[in-house]
């Protein structure tokens, strides 16, 4: 956590943490973080409505 504190500036207002937790893994940064648990998400963009459509949520 202290790694996210400091990579991310949280400290200073900027982010919140879960924000910076998935800007740092949509990144690539996760060589700090440990596996736990692995989830799966499935959805897909509506084209004609413009929304995202959630179909599936499955923990592993």
């Amino acid at each position: 956590m202290q790694y996210v504190l400091e990579k991310k500036a949280i400290r200073n207002g900027k982010l919140k943490v879960w924000q910076a937790i998935r800007e740092m893994i949509t990144d690539g940064d996760t060589a700090k973080f440990m596996k736990n648990s692995t989830e799966r998400f499935q959805f897909y963009f509506d084209e004609k409505t413009n929304k995202i459509v959630f179909l599936e949520h499955v923990r592993l």
